[in-house]
């Protein structure tokens, strides 16, 4: 279950700002690849519509935005790209706790 929360943190964290879509639908897709991810690699047992579920426990999709620390930039294109890079990064790099690049540089 730990690598299912530091994935959720990390990744929701840098994706739940907005797009050209609405920053709740980016932040609902974060949670669709997520889960769809976490189940492809084995991390979890749940099914796909339970870890949605849970994930929205913690995670507001209703009130995403696109705030940034002090002195940083949103990008809109690489939280975009976070949300498609993350549907290609292998299991063995989640096990490794890397994350698509796009997904750090959302905040610049």
């Amino acid at each position: 279950m730990k690598i299912v929360n530091v994935l959720c943190a990390g990744i929701l964290g840098f994706m739940m700002a907005g797009c050209g879509a609405s920053p709740e639908k980016l932040c609902n897709d974060a949670i669709t690849n997520s889960c769809a991810k976490l189940i492809e690699c084995k991390f979890s047992t749940m099914s796909q519509a339970d870890c949605e579920a849970n994930a929205k426990k913690s995670t507001d999709c209703t009130k995403a935005d696109t705030s940034c620390p002090s002195g940083k930039t949103y990008s809109s294109s690489n939280a975009s790209a976070c949300v498609n890079d993350f549907k290609n990064v292998s299991c063995a790099d989640l096990m490794a706790g890397k994350i698509p690049s796009s997904c750090s540089t959302v905040c610049q």
